[in-house]
């Protein structure tokens, strides 16, 4: 991931360390979308970069072993620089998850929580409760048929 000064104030938001005025700046409406954009990709990046250090990990197990004796040691302290980073890293993530959560919720309130397949969907199944002339079917049975046909 190329990482972009803004991906940087988020990551900074997200670690608790940024000033005020970018954490009320990140949540202004016509910022949601950046802001979403930016955590998603940090949040694949910590996916990825904890993929690859315990394929790191992995690796060098192999070799200390191989190593002997003294090979122990180095694979310890390897695993012990490992688990102490794995920690950081899954509180930062946890922290985007609840950034990412945020934005759900501020859309939500903006009146953007609906895709537009959804919001189709909606319009479709309306359109099928709008009683059409002669077809004998009163608009409750069209509404039972519906709730139904969703199970």
């Amino acid at each position: 991931m190329k990482r972009t000064s803004f991906h940087n104030e988020v990551a900074e938001e997200a670690r608790g360390k940024a000033a005020p005025v970018l954490c009320r700046s990140l949540r202004e409406s016509s910022n949601l979308d950046q802001w979403h954009t930016a955590l998603v990709d940090l949040h694949q990046d910590i996916e990825q970069q904890t993929t690859e250090r315990k394929t790191a990990l992995d690796e060098e197990h192999t070799r200390c072993l191989e190593m002997g004796e003294h090979g122990k040691l180095t694979y310890f302290d390897a695993r012990n620089v490992y688990q102490k980073w794995r920690q950081g890293a899954g509180r930062f993530k946890q922290a985007i998850d609840q950034r990412l959560r945020e934005v759900k919720t501020l859309r939500r309130k903006r009146g953007e929580s609906k895709s537009e397949n959804e919001t189709w969907d909606l319009l479709k199944r309306a359109a099928l409760l709008i009683p059409k002339e002669g077809d004998g079917i009163d608009w409750h049975e069209r509404f039972a048929r519906i709730r139904i046909s969703e199970t």
